[in-house]
């Protein structure tokens, strides 16, 4: 038997994320940076021809009577960068195009040196930054993936051992001996990030290229990203789909005219963005990032129950499911995974029996981002210790935050006979 009737639960005390500690009296050796760039510039020529096209001869006469390349014939693409990247960051690069985000990637991959200051880069680094950079044409995609494989450091016998999974994750088994000039953009961009992540690399650079994807092979690569992420690699991603950024980034910085122009959360960041570039009155943006569950606001949920709590068919084990639907009640974007488990949206509960407390069941990821005023469907499984009645308070909790009864909401109590 099991009844919902919604009622304020007294909120217990948010509990601290719990974090690794040092032995008393040892302070942590300092972390070392995974990508360090001091002072950086980068200048390239301008190959402007005036004067519309010239012959051999005039060609010749220019060179030997004229300067090569005219006093202000550069272009000056990064001024004095100085960036430290932390070792499991993931950082987002936004920017107007021809604001230098590539060229900062290149250089960080180690494709373009820079012409002033220092670069370094710790562990193995596989860059996603040209579309089917590092394919030869003519070539097959087989013979594509062990010579992609060499560019970004794989040996060939760590590729013979991935090949397989690297051909099953691009979905290209049908074509994989057919030459790479006649697959499409999609294909290969498939392929060239299926190389890429199978290198197992501690860096991993992105520069627009999923923007070519079909969706369900981009949600495979964000599966990807995220198992990234659980495993503490460092990735630096381009792109100009903000929303991306938000989700995906722990920071982001925003390069202009060369210079890094802001750096910070990644919402924040995008904000000042859009501001600069985009009339105050037209910013589809300004309104829809006001708050989100890293810097939340009125932190509100309504919730119902669509299927009661029922038992699943599971042998000495009394586990229930049932099925809710949260609705967004506040001002603020619950956040449905963030890279970091702060500023995570749950659905989770506390367990009573009678008066006594038994302690909270497992909690539920919601399903997306949720927007005020929006609505998402969670199935929530939790144990119960055996046979009896038990009432079990709901609520949303805001992983190292807070749950959001704190904050005004209510629970919803529910009754359950076993």
């Amino acid at each position: 038997m099991a009844t919902a009737t919604p009622s304020p639960s007294s909120s217990d005390a948010a509990r601290a994320r719990a974090r690794g500690a040092a032995p008393s009296g040892v302070a942590p050796a300092p972390q070392p940076p995974a990508i360090r760039l001091a002072g950086v510039c980068k200048r390239f020529r301008k190959y402007t021809v005036r004067g519309g096209y010239t012959t051999l001869k005039t060609s010749l006469v220019k060179r030997m009577f004229r300067a090569k390349f005219p006093v202000g014939n550069y272009l000056d693409v990064l001024n004095g960068i100085d960036l430290e990247i932390p070792a499991g960051l993931t950082l987002g690069i936004i920017g107007r195009n021809g604001s230098g985000k590539s060229t900062l990637l290149k250089i960080m991959a180690g494709i373009i040196r820079p012409d002033q200051g220092v670069v370094e880069v710790r562990g193995r680094v596989s860059p996603l930054i040209e579309l089917g950079a590092g394919f030869h044409p003519e070539f097959s995609g087989r013979e594509n993936v062990y010579l992609n494989g060499l560019v970004i450091g794989m040996s060939k016998a760590e590729t013979e051992e991935r090949y397989d999974s690297i051909v099953e994750f691009a979905g290209l088994a049908d074509v994989i001996d057919d030459p790479v000039r006649t697959y499409s953009s999609g294909m290969y961009m498939r392929l060239a990030f299926s190389v890429a992540v199978h290198a197992d690399p501690e860096v991993l650079l992105i520069d627009e290229i999923l923007a070519v994807g079909d969706e369900s092979f981009i949600g495979k690569c964000y599966e990807r990203i995220a198992a990234f992420q659980e495993a503490g690699k460092t990735i630096v991603m381009v792109s100009h789909g903000l929303e991306s950024i938000e989700r995906w980034c722990h920071e982001a910085i925003w390069i202009d005219e060369g210079r890094i122009a802001a750096r910070g959360y990644p919402a924040e960041v995008v904000r000042l963005y859009h501001a600069a570039v985009t009339p105050a009155q037209k910013s589809p943006l300004r309104e829809r990032s006001l708050r989100d569950s890293l810097t939340p606001g009125t932190l509100a949920a309504t919730i119902r129950v669509v299927d009661p709590p029922v038992r699943t068919p599971e042998p000495w084990h009394y586990v229930m499911r049932t099925l809710l639907e949260v609705e967004n009640v506040g001002d603020t974007v619950w956040r449905a995974l963030p890279p970091t488990r702060r500023g995570t949206v749950m659905v989770g509960g506390r367990l009573h029996s009678g008066e006594r407390f038994l302690g909270e069941t497992l909690r539920a990821l919601i399903p997306r981002d949720v927007h005020p005023r929006e609505r998402a469907c969670v199935e929530l499984k939790f144990k119960l210790p055996g046979p009896g009645r038990y009432f079990v308070d709901l609520d949303l909790v805001d992983e190292g935050i807070c749950w959001f009864v704190e904050h005004g909401s209510q629970t919803l109590r529910l009754e359950i006979t076993v």
